[in-house]
């Protein structure tokens, strides 16, 4: 099944670690906080949310499309990645900061804010688009 909101009103979750798993999509939250460990978050179809933040390492995976509408935020450890995947579809972010380093996978596309990855900009970035077009479709 889908974990959704469907009212405009930027419902938000927060816990010490947030892990959420759903057969379909995951959407229309405001903010998702992890406010002393990890962030993981897996959907069968798609994302969608305002904001992801965790002091901890981040995991954001789905088939299809992956959309965070504002920042993108792991702060405080410094063993801290942000890992986001879409293994079929789109990527879309505002400003991706990682206290270590940031690795995005977007088959069909990557549309990102500011990225910034390590401590004084020490860290890794690592953009994968692994889309192959060909007649206006991936293959």
């Amino acid at each position: 099944g889908s974990i959704t909101k469907t009212d405009p009103d930027g419902f938000s979750i927060s816990g010490a670690n947030v892990k959420l798993d759903a057969g379909t999509d995951i959407g229309a939250f405001g903010n998702i906080t992890a406010t002393l460990g990890t962030l993981d978050l897996t959907a069968g179809a798609t994302l969608s949310t305002a904001a992801l933040s965790a002091p901890g390492t981040m995991t954001i995976n789905a088939p299809g499309a992956i959309n965070v509408a504002s920042a993108i935020h792991s702060g405080s450890a410094t063993t801290s990645d942000i890992s986001i995947t879409s293994t079929g579809a789109t990527v879309s972010t505002g400003t991706v900061t990682a206290r270590r380093n940031l690795s995005i996978t977007g088959v069909s596309g990557i549309g990102l804010g500011a990225q910034t990855a390590g401590a004084s900009g020490n860290g890794l970035v690592t953009l994968n688009n692994t889309c192959l077009l060909y007649t206006s479709r991936c293959v």
